[in-house]
């Protein structure tokens, strides 16, 4: 009876903790989906240009697409033989409506408060004022976009061309590659054009597969379209990603296929050369200083001037406006975290005396300058967010460790002699669902999670999985070893499920640590959200299987008994 008693507490307690758990889950998808504030939204200043480099720039973004994915595009191979290319890294999370408003402000996802995870029905809130169309809007320059119709409400009103297609179809690319060609008549000085086939091919069959492979031919020959007549006006084409994808088509995590993506510029202003790698807050500052729109009020990357043909002075005069941008950048974002603008006043005494140093000839000594005040308003910025955090983190690490302690103290009183059997069983459990895991294709990333449901599916089972075999060890041994008690085998479960949620309670423990029990004000490593939001599932997983088996297997030892016991 003591041991039936047993059973019940623990399941008890177990069951609190998977209710917990998948309350838990929930809002952390509610959070993870849902965009926040902006951090920062200074206004920009359209007085604030220098002179182009180039009269027209066509920035052509392609979701999903991978480096390996050139060996099936000639043209674009070409393209990007010949124009300045690098490796684009991407800051995670890395899904087509972050990726398109870093690439087109030069700010993080975090400091436009974008969600962790992307809706899937809506690409996102609009573009900010500070990105390239409302750089290009407030200087009166013509913009022209071509896009998907699930875009539309992106962008600003800025465009006076539009086209918006149906679908995310090739037959929906290929009516956006025409109507860009159309209105590359019209000669724009900024033209967006945006590719979503690729990215589809990848999701439903892989990035490796040959219909991802065949979609990727089918946009080379979208690209030439779009290119070959604009590069014969003389503009100059950007090519980039919003976002690559694992081998298995997911995207949205930190992976290299995720964040790792071909860049490459081609025409005048340019410089070609292979240039190793380039941030995506790097690319916004760099395409505004080609088209000599105004410094990117949002950005925190700089510009690339080694891929860009101006001179000394071009470059001095496009790096002051950089600081003073910066300067302003840096006000909002301190006050927005609660810190003083201690130190900023004199930084910025120190870019207006560059500027009267640059008007009075001597670039070098400007350039030095507000290239250091540059590097020191970063540094304040990321040490005020580090503080930040760390106010925020100290009572969640005391809150996250009591809970793990005590959980590990409780468990080991608890199964004493036992203990060393049901934590090989919990370790084994542990291991098959990463073996199943592996197997399903899956990698330790939010690319895994970017269907959302099919994750939550996938995790359930393996999570029953890893449970049943180790059940199955435990039973095994037990009925070789022929125990006396009753409900032994049951208790034996019982403390193994209790191992197996201690152990994926850690990282659950340390992301709580890291950025709360929700997606808290910034945007966490993402790894680690991913791994968060794992051990969540897992918690509430593995009771569903063992609790039943467990009460189960304690009726037939209790039947079991009774019955030797009445002969």
């Amino acid at each position: 009876m003591r041991s039936v008693v047993a059973v019940l507490v623990i399941t008890l307690i177990l069951g609190g903790v998977a209710a917990g758990a998948y309350l838990a889950t929930d809002r952390f998808l509610a959070s993870a989906y849902a965009s926040r504030p902006a951090l920062v939204n200074p206004e920009p200043d359209p007085g604030e240009n220098g002179p182009p480099l180039t009269e027209r720039l066509v920035v052509i973004i392609v979701d999903g697409w991978r480096t390996d994915a050139l060996s099936v595009m000639p043209f674009t191979d070409e393209l990007w033989a010949r124009g300045a290319s690098a490796m684009l890294h991407l800051t995670p999370p890395t899904y087509d409506a972050a990726g398109w408003a870093t690439l087109l402000t030069g700010a993080t996802p975090e400091m436009l408060g974008l969600p962790l995870l992307p809706a899937p029905e809506w690409p996102g809130p609009r573009l900010p004022a500070g990105s390239l169309v409302g750089l290009a809007a407030a200087a009166g320059r013509a913009c022209a976009v071509a896009d998907h119709a699930a875009w539309e409400g992106y962008y600003q009103d800025g465009c006076a061309a539009r086209l918006f297609v149906p679908g995310d179809d090739a037959t929906a690319d290929a009516q956006v590659a025409a109507g860009a060609r159309d209105m590359e008549q019209g000669r724009p000085a900024l033209m967006l054009v945006h590719f979503r086939h690729l990215a589809r091919a990848g999701r439903a069959y892989g990035a490796t597969s040959t219909r991802y492979l065949q979609a990727a031919r089918a946009l080379d020959d979208m690209i030439r379209q779009v290119a070959e007549p604009a590069l014969a006006d003389e503009a100059t084409i950007a090519v980039v990603s919003g976002h690559g994808l694992s081998d298995s088509g997911g995207f949205g995590g930190a992976d290299l296929g995720s964040t790792q993506v071909p860049f490459f510029l081609v025409g005048p202003g340019v410089i070609p050369g292979g240039y190793g790698t380039i941030r995506d807050v790097d690319v916004a500052p760099t395409l505004a200083a080609l088209i000599g729109l105004p410094a990117p009020p949002l950005a925190v990357g700089h510009v690339r001037y080694d891929m860009l043909a101006g001179d000394g002075p071009w470059q001095t005069g496009r790096h002051l406006r950089m600081a003073a941008q910066r300067l302003r950048l840096a006000e909002v974002y301190l006050a927005n975290l609660g810190f003083g603008m201690g130190g900023l006043a004199d930084l910025s005494d120190r870019v207006a005396q560059a500027e009267r140093t640059f008007q009075s000839g001597d670039a070098e000594a400007a350039w030095q300058t507000a290239n250091a005040v540059l590097h020191e308003v970063n540094a304040l910025m990321r040490e005020a967010r580090q503080a930040a955090l760390s106010r925020e983190r100290g009572p969640r690490f005391v809150l996250a460790m009591i809970g793990l302690v005590l959980a590990g103290i409780l468990w080991g009183i608890w199964q004493r002699r036992r203990a060393w059997l049901t934590a090989v069983a919990a370790g084994l459990g542990i291991l098959v669902v990463h073996l199943a895991f592996w197997i399903g294709g899956g990698c330790y990333s939010l690319s895994s999670v970017a269907r959302v449901e099919e994750f939550l599916m996938a995790t359930l089972w393996q999570a029953g999985l890893g449970a049943l075999v180790a059940i199955a060890l435990l039973v095994i041994w037990r009925v070789w070893r022929r125990p006396r008690g009753a409900p032994n085998i049951a208790i034996d479960v019982l403390g193994m499920a209790w191992a197996m949620m201690w152990i994926w309670a850690w990282p659950v423990a340390i992301g709580y640590w890291q950025h709360g029990a929700a997606v808290s004000w910034h945007i966490p490593d993402v790894t680690l959200a991913f791994w968060h939001l794992w051990g969540l599932t897992q918690l509430w997983s593995i009771p569903l299987f063992v609790l039943p088996i467990a009460w189960l297997l304690a009726l037939i030892g209790v039947l079991t008994r009774r019955m030797w016991g009445s002969r």
